[in-house]
């Protein structure tokens, strides 16, 4: 679908739905309490935010007896699967006309994207993986465990430490630099002549997807990294207010949200294109809008979790991003489309040109051969047919 429709963020125009879509499957468990799922439109909601985090979306199971450990390392490699096909992608197109025209030539404008859609998903597993929790014994004793599974004690089970060593090794391989290069790159890029930095100009037709759309200033281009801070940010008070105070983290949601309007609505349209700006702008203030309305509400409805329905403002708010998403789509339709309607209709209209030449030119060609008598001699005259160059000006009375 990224590469039929061209959504990438090359584009710009789906830059804020990640973010939104991110910001919103973070706060999944307060949003989507547990005992809305038993109804059909939970997953009608929800699926779609999944997908766009790379994520299922619904409760899968690939082996018998699936633990919260396997469970946990199975997600590290789906992103990577994800990853490896697009990077098979871009290196049989680089050796292949045939597989260039059939997959088009933004494959790395691809591979970035699903890297940014991953990131969110990746650093939620990482944040999982190394949050602990005390449990109270009978005889008043305290043990560490699992956050995420009581029975597997916190750095001391087998499985759990090669879990740790995972996340570790993917925090510092990916994570980590991916974060810092996407929020620094706009300030080294002046110093990339420097031998230390030449890599930057190695790397620059991938960094290129992420600036491309953006306007030439610093200020402009270092919106990708502010918004890779901000989903951090959401994420660690997530995780340490989940449980203590779950409305801590949507508050905290919607004043980052706010400040990123206030932040565009300082340095003007962020994007060389006013589409993929409005479609920013409004993503933020659907952010602020949901946070608002559910603390509100929250407020007026205690008995909430104990609701078998969607939460209201939170279903109004994603049904109102999917409707942005669809109309997305359909501006990159038109855009792909477009065009080669364009020129169908030209070549049309040359070929009707060409065809009524060809028409005048055989009427030329067409005589009428009359013989004449003169005398004893007999002689042959040609005639063209004059009326059929007549303009037909009084066909219509």
């Amino acid at each position: 679908m990224i590469t039929l429709f061209n959504l990438t963020v090359a584009n710009g125009t789906i830059n804020g739905l990640i973010f939104y879509a991110n910001v919103v499957w973070i706060n999944n468990a307060i949003l989507f309490p547990q005992q809305g799922r038993q109804n059909i439109g939970y997953y009608i909601i929800t699926v779609p935010i999944a997908w766009i985090n790379l994520d299922f979306g619904i409760e899968t199971c690939f082996i018998q007896n699936l633990d919260q450990v396997t469970k946990s390392g199975l997600q590290f490699v789906f992103p990577v699967y994800i990853w490896c096909i697009a990077g098979l992608i871009i290196l049989v197109s680089r050796y292949s006309i045939k597989a260039t025209r059939f997959f088009g030539r933004n494959s790395v404008a691809v591979l970035s994207t699903l890297i940014l859609l991953s990131y969110g998903k990746l650093f939620r597993i990482i944040t999982n993986v190394f949050t602990p929790s005390d449990i109270s014994g009978s005889d008043g004793s305290i043990r560490s465990v699992w956050s995420l599974d009581g029975n597997v004690e916190y750095g001391t089970t087998r499985g759990h430490i090669v879990l740790m060593v995972v996340a570790l090794l993917f925090m510092l391989l990916f994570w980590l630099p991916f974060t810092l290069t996407l929020l620094l790159v706009p300030f080294l890029k002046a110093k990339s002549d420097y031998r230390p930095l030449c890599w930057i100009n190695t790397f620059m037709p991938f960094f290129d997807t992420f600036y491309g759309p953006f306007k030439d200033k610093r200020q402009h281009q270092m919106w990708t990294g502010i918004l890779l801070i901000s989903r951090v940010v959401i994420l660690i008070v997530f995780s340490t207010t989940s449980t203590s105070n779950p409305n801590a983290n949507i508050l905290v949601m919607t004043i980052i949200a706010t400040l990123l309007l206030v932040y565009t609505s300082f340095v003007g349209y962020l994007y060389k294109q006013w589409f993929a700006s409005v479609l920013e702008v409004l993503y933020l203030f659907n952010l602020i809008i949901l946070g608002g309305a559910f603390l509100f509400y929250q407020i007026q409805s205690e008995d909430v979790r104990q609701n078998d329905t969607l939460n209201p403002v939170t279903a109004t708010s994603v049904c109102i991003a999917l409707l942005q998403f669809a109309c997305i789509i359909i501006f990159h339709i038109a855009k792909k489309v477009g065009p080669k309607l364009q020129r169908l209709a030209k070549k049309r209209e040359m070929y009707t040109s060409i065809q009524e030449d060809e028409l005048i030119e055989s009427g030329r060609n067409e005589v009428t051969t009359q013989e004449v008598t003169l005398g004893n001699a007999t002689q042959q005259r040609q005639y063209y047919n004059a009326t059929d160059y007549r303009e037909p000006l009084l066909d219509d009375v």
